[in-house]
């Protein structure tokens, strides 16, 4: 996001940015786990690891996908410049906390912003970028209501 909390118009990300965004993920992980670990966990060999930390090759969409049961923010670096992050649908119901929170700042937002009359672009703006925040907490939240109602 941008200091003014509105994140740029979203474009299609080009393969050389997907191939720099996964070098960055990469090298990251194995800061973080070594890259043997993250080998093992892409189910690719360390070469491959290291081709695509070095920007030489993009990895299977596969190998990059394994590599969040390693570290659940594995496709940070990849999502992020599209103005998305992944939460797990498992945790959504702990979420309720912070939703409500969220949702309250959201509320408290647009009533200050609505305080003079209108909304003008710039608390229009501040009040998207918060809801914008949220929306993996929400989808998660009703994904998992879904999968139980299914279910049950």
């Amino acid at each position: 996001m941008t200091a003014g909390g509105v994140l740029p118009k979203r474009a299609p990300m080009t393969k050389a940015a997907a191939r720099d965004a996964v070098a960055m993920m990469l090298t990251r992980l194995a800061l973080a786990f070594g890259p043997g670990t993250v080998a093992d966990y892409a189910g690719c060999s360390g070469r491959t690891v290291a081709d695509a930390r070095a920007g030489k090759t993009l990895p299977e969409l596969h190998s990059v996908i394994n590599l969040l049961v390693l570290d659940p923010s594995a496709l940070d670096e990849l999502l992020a410049p599209m103005g998305f992050r992944l939460v797990q649908i498992d945790q959504a119901g702990s979420a309720y906390p912070q939703m409500l929170a969220s949702l309250a700042d959201v509320t408290a937002t647009t009533a200050g912003a609505l305080a003079d009359g209108r909304v003008d672009h710039r608390e229009e703006a501040q009040i998207m970028a918060r809801l914008r925040q949220m929306l993996p907490d929400l989808n998660a939240a009703v994904a998992r209501h879904d999968a139980k109602r299914v279910a049950g």
